[in-house]
């Protein structure tokens, strides 16, 4: 697996965090033929959430290929404070990662056109919280995230260092507005 750094710096050690969570993650929802076959670029985009009102995307780099293997993944980054919130965005990016690199969610010709599973879906008509992909994310997320936690007792307690789970605007809106 390959990891790449974009936008906004963050320290080296939230770095060594974020790349540690998403071997972690990955670890919790791939085989490691696949982990080890992708390519994720990491964009970290200040304060994405207030100037756009979204925590997080992704979009595969290699949409063309059969498999794609290369993608990116955006996130809200608002300080240290909002660094939980950060890597449990990230849980749930990854998991879009493993549905197109399984093939489970794929980009169909024509626009805002996707097939997850066998379903097919245009994205302009079916609400985001009525996306399957979304829900299967959003169903999944803590668990991945609690994963994470769990095998990496360091990034517990740099959130509650941080006071990461206090951020409010955490706490308030993330689950109430488009992740990806």
């Amino acid at each position: 697996m390959e990891i790449n750094f974009l936008g906004y710096p963050i320290t080296q050690k939230q770095k060594d965090m974020v790349s540690k969570a998403t071997s972690l993650a990955l670890d919790s929802l791939v085989t490691k033929r696949m982990k080890n076959s992708l390519i994720l670029d990491i964009r970290i985009e200040k304060d994405m959430f207030k100037n756009r009102q979204v925590w997080g995307d992704m979009m595969n780099e290699d949409h063309d290929e059969k498999s794609p293997k290369h993608f990116e993944i955006r996130i809200n980054y608002s300080g240290k404070q909002s660094f939980a919130t950060l890597i449990k965005v990230l849980c749930h990016e990854l998991i879009h990662v493993v549905q197109f690199a399984s093939r489970r969610l794929r980009y169909l010709s024509g626009p805002y056109r996707v097939a997850f599973i066998s379903d097919h879906y245009s994205t302009d008509t079916v609400e985001y919280d009525d996306r399957p992909w979304e829900i299967e994310a959003h169903e999944l997320e803590d668990e991945v995230f609690e994963y994470v936690k769990a095998n990496y007792e360091e990034i517990e307690t740099y959130f509650q260092k941080t006071k990461g789970y206090n951020w409010k605007p955490a706490l308030e809106n993330y689950g109430k507005m488009e992740s990806s």
